[in-house]
């Protein structure tokens, strides 16, 4: 995936002592009513490598109402006003009238009950729906806030409802409410992370060692045979990677229990340099983006291998294999089952089929790619404007579902649970993927990075501490 930018900060898990505090209340802008949204920032290729740079890895709804007038009829008597006809509700004829009532008469009295309560869960479903996607925060209280000594040794993520903290240290867990669900120690240069659902996977770009957590602790580990570009997590732990050593990049991958189960050598000539891989939630499949350059021209090669039945008798297990002249694809994510994201420079392509691949529908953009997200139902794009950007949301089969305009000045992007997140060192906002700004504000201290933990609550790491709040 393009990378998102990320700024790296050290907590000391030690808390305050008061776990809760509801006096740090954040100062809020006032929330305007047609805000928009959106941003994932993504970088891609790495340098001295055939040049591709991306940055790494919603719809507002507008209805017109028509109102019909009729003249009403003159009065023969001057002064006096007209006649109006009753307006006549027609419900049928009496045949069918009299069927709708023997129906209803027919039912037995515990099954008409139960017809209404299924409406009326119905009705209160899709009103409880309609106004939390429309509902408009106007502040925030922060529920707790943990310390720290200082800001480049540690980076947190959300892993489902949890906060994961990951340093070169070691690595801990934490619920909602700032408890510690588990510790894990290791030593890592550089750690970076690759998650699936609840699945973690721990990883030193600058070593060779992978550790694979999940939400009760570490439950595997790997030896990579060279240092770590990157890597994808299958949710039931395995590891695909992106290897490399001074000559070759390498594809290797990892069984829960660190054995090797394949290993694809690759070259600057064939296929090319790897930009980035994906690895769908089974680990069946593997797909994986090579950049190389032909004729002066750059090219991408996306190719599709799997471990299961379908490429049992393929060389290197490869059932797919796509190529597109001056295209750069940095970015690939697998989102349901065998279904697909290649994300290009210009817009995105769609694949599907876990036997025979095919290519399914591709959406090119106007404008830079400014950022990109995606999960299983959305895919989303920020591209930049004449005035500030355009945010294109489309559904998982690619038909569009919003195209909105915005001027917004943010640094990152996060993406969770259908709200997207904007922000900046000393501010942040987000929107529904309707569009809906949901909450625009300022923050105390300086912003180093923020993440969504569902149901409106955020984990904001700044200078000094790592603050949990809560929209309000």
């Amino acid at each position: 995936m393009m990378d998102e930018e990320k700024n790296r900060t050290a907590v000391n898990t030690e808390e305050p002592d008061a776990a809760v505090s509801t006096d740090n209340a954040g100062t809020a802008v006032n929330t305007e009513e047609t805000g928009t949204a959106g941003k994932l920032n993504k970088d891609a290729a790495p340098e001295e490598k055939p040049a591709a740079s991306s940055e790494k890895t919603e719809r507002r709804l507008s209805g017109k109402a028509r109102l019909a007038h009729q003249n009403a009829p003159q009065s023969d008597q001057e002064g006096q006003r007209p006649e109006q006809e009753t307006p006549q509700v027609h419900l049928g004829t009496p045949e069918e009238t009299e069927a709708r009532k023997q129906w209803f008469s027919g039912l037995p009295a515990g099954m008409l009950s139960y017809v209404i309560i299924i409406a009326a869960v119905l009705i209160g479903v899709f009103a409880v729906s309609f106004i939390t996607g429309h509902w408009k925060y106007h502040g925030y209280r922060v529920i707790y806030t943990k310390t720290q000594e200082d800001t480049v040794s540690a980076d947190y993520c959300s892993v489902e409802d949890s906060i994961l903290r990951y340093g070169t240290d070691g690595a801990s867990l934490m619920d909602r409410n700032g408890e510690i669900l588990w510790d894990v120690s290791y030593s890592m240069s550089e750690p970076d992370v690759a998650l699936r659902g609840r699945t973690i996977a721990i990883y030193d770009t600058a070593g060779s060692d992978i550790v694979i957590c999940d939400k009760t602790g570490q439950i595997g580990t790997a030896s990579a045979n060279r240092p770590v570009v990157k890597a994808e997590v299958s949710s039931s732990g395995n590891v695909a990677a992106i290897e490399e050593d001074s000559a070759n990049a390498y594809i290797e991958y990892y069984a829960l229990n660190g054995k090797q189960i394949a290993e694809i050598k690759t070259s600057l000539d064939n296929p090319g340099y790897p930009l980035d891989l994906a690895l769908s939630e089974d680990g069946n499949l593997i797909a994986v983006s090579y950049l190389s350059v032909s004729g002066g021209q750059q090219q991408t090669s996306v190719r599709i291998y799997s471990f299961g039945s379908a490429g049992q008798s393929q060389m290197d297990n490869q059932i797919g294999e796509f190529d597109y002249t001056g295209k750069i694809i940095p970015e690939l994510d697998y989102l349901e089952g065998s279904d697909l994201l290649a994300f290009s420079d210009d817009g995105f392509t769609l694949f599907s089929g876990s036997t025979v691949p095919k290519e399914g529908k591709t959406v090119t953009v106007t404008g830079d790619i400014r950022s990109a997200f995606c999960d299983e139902a959305h895919i989303g794009l920020i591209t930049e404007a004449d005035e500030g950007y355009t945010l294109h949301v489309y559904n998982a089969d690619g038909r569009q579902s919003l195209e909105k305009d915005f001027d917004y000045s943010y640094q990152t992007m996060d993406y969770t649970d259908g709200e997207v997140t904007l922000y900046n060192n000393s501010a942040f906002c987000v929107y529904s993927l309707s569009g809906v700004l949901k909450f625009d504000g300022s923050y105390k201290g300086s912003v180093s990075f923020i993440f969504s933990l569902g149901r409106h609550r955020y984990g904001v790491v700044r200078e000094g501490g790592m603050d949990l709040i809560q929209l309000g």
